[in-house]
């Protein structure tokens, strides 16, 4: 029997994940395969959750539905492009064994902020500089959402997790990479993808804002201006009669 269509993802990746899965074993461990298998596990996740808020919201446990304005879905968007390339990178830093390439911070080595851009130094610093743009992002985004009844609780815990990574990275730098601090920061990365897919769920299932949608827009531009009726002015003789 053939899958519904909204589980031909998931089960998509899934298998992709599995296959994906060997790849490290049989490459011994190529960075690709790492970094491979790191975005897969967390595009898995993402959908499976999206999955689990659709099947509810269908249910009819969430009764309203507000509207979303373009630019917040288009805030969310961007948002999880950065955040879909941190993960590319910290796969990278991991499986190039990047994470000390940098040793200090805010520099990365010997005082100087940006020594190299190339090799393990120059996917550190990339990681980094990703790093600061999405928390700023996250950061603009829980300020703009703060009015928000929907929106707001989703981008303040993503704003939050947003920064307990960096901090945990920084000092797992400071610290020599120690495992315990590895592992808690790739946790906190994990989360911080789960946190981001509801603000995606809720603009994805609520309605355009008014004036926003496509056929608004088409309407507006096709509808004639009306012009204001002025009432001729008389001329003064004329008037004159008139007042006669």
């Amino acid at each position: 029997r053939a899958l519904p269509p909204v589980l031909t993802t998931p089960a998509s990746l899934i298998a992709a994940q599995m296959t994906v899965g060997a790849f490290p074993v049989w490459l011994k461990l190529a960075p690709w395969t790492v970094t491979a298998h790191l975005i897969t596990g967390n595009l898995f996740a993402s959908t499976t959750f999206l999955l689990a808020l659709a099947f509810r919201a269908e249910k009819g446990i969430r009764e309203s539905q507000p509207t979303v304005s373009n630019r917040r879905r288009l805030w969310i968007t961007v948002i999880g492009g950065l955040l879909l390339i941190q993960l590319g990178l910290g796969g990278l830093v991991s499986s190039q064994y990047a994470g000390m390439a940098c040793p200090e911070w805010p520099t990365c080595n010997g005082g100087v902020w940006f020594p190299a851009w190339e090799g393990g130094v120059g996917i550190h610093l990339f990681h980094r500089i990703t790093a600061y743009a999405l928390v700023a992002c996250l950061g603009v985004a829980a300020f703009g959402c703060r009015r928000d009844g929907r929106l707001r609780g989703a981008t303040a815990l993503a704003f939050a997790l947003g920064l307990l990574p960096g901090a945990i990275g920084v000092a797992s730098v400071l610290n020599g990479i120690p495992t315990e601090l590895t592992g808690l920061h790739t946790g906190l990365a994990a989360a911080l993808v789960l946190t981001w897919a509801l603000p995606r769920a809720s603009a994805a299932s609520a309605a355009p804002a008014a004036g926003e949608t496509p056929a608004a827009a088409a309407a507006a531009s096709r509808s004639p201006r009306r012009r204001r009726h002025r009432p001729r002015r008389l001329r003064p003789r004329l008037r004159q009669a008139a007042l006669r």
